[in-house]
């Protein structure tokens, strides 16, 4: 486990791999979460979760 950024951050490391094993059509799974719509939005919901903001994207 790496270590914190400071007493009030941490650093998290996302590694998508294996997408090839969705099956067909992998490509555009890979394409849907680089959208707008995919990691840009799961890790702003998660960082409002996080900070305890209600009602967030």
């Amino acid at each position: 486990m790496a270590p914190a950024e400071d007493e009030r951050r941490t650093r998290v490391t996302l590694v998508h791999r294996h997408l090839d094993r969705h099956g067909s059509g992998w490509e555009s799974l890979r394409t849907a979460l680089d959208g707008e719509g995919g990691w840009p939005l799961y890790f702003a919901r998660f960082e409002s979760l996080a900070r305890g903001i209600v009602g967030a994207p």
